[in-house]
């Protein structure tokens, strides 16, 4: 990725260049702090719009926390209308909060790689961070344990691509963003 940056109006004397070297690091250090806000929001951005793959019913039995099983008089009329439709009924996930007593359906991201993750219980989405590594890195990951397997797939799960497609999607965006950074600060230099 090259960056152009603005020189024409600096005079070129030996205090300017170490006014410019100095204010160039931090516009670099800026930039980068800005492009991965940037990437990361739109990570979390993507996880949030609709999504067309599969459909999943979740359901938590009344008085309990996690259920397998109905406790309800709806059960049955509820799994022959859902038998129908092809959406597959599951007990709610660890982290997933519905009231007990209820059901709540679910569409997942589909396989082809061009839709991120959907949110289920949000743990991947609030996860996702990016933090600063010296004056020139920025590293952008998530802590989710499922993280890895969502980007780069499985032999059940196809890969997601959450974070390597936003990126290589928005890489003219981010350079933009530390080019501006890098510009505004050599502009300081009087």
């Amino acid at each position: 990725m090259n960056i152009k940056i603005n020189l024409r109006n600096i005079e070129i004397n030996s205090k300017n260049i170490q006014k410019l070297k100095k204010n160039i690091n931090i516009g670099v250090k800026e930039g980068l702090r800005s492009a991965g806000k940037y990437i990361t929001d739109e990570i979390k951005r993507e996880m949030d719009l609709p999504k067309t793959g599969r459909t999943y019913n979740f359901y938590r039995g009344k008085n309990s926390r996690r259920s397998s099983s109905f406790s309800g008089g709806n059960a049955s009329s509820f799994n022959k209308s859902i038998s129908r439709t092809r959406i597959s009924t599951y007990p709610a996930p660890k982290g997933l909060k519905i009231a007990s007593g209820s059901f709540y359906t679910h569409v997942a991201s589909n396989d082809s790689g061009r839709e991120s993750s959907a949110v289920l219980t949000g743990k991947l989405k609030q996860s996702v961070y990016n933090v600063s590594k010296g004056s020139n890195q920025q590293e952008i990951g998530a802590k989710a344990k499922h993280a890895g397997i969502q980007e780069f797939g499985s032999g059940n799960v196809a890969a997601r691509k959450n974070f390597q497609r936003p990126i290589s999607q928005n890489k003219t965006q981010m350079a933009n963003r530390i080019r501006n950074s890098i510009n505004n600060k050599i502009n300081e230099i009087k």
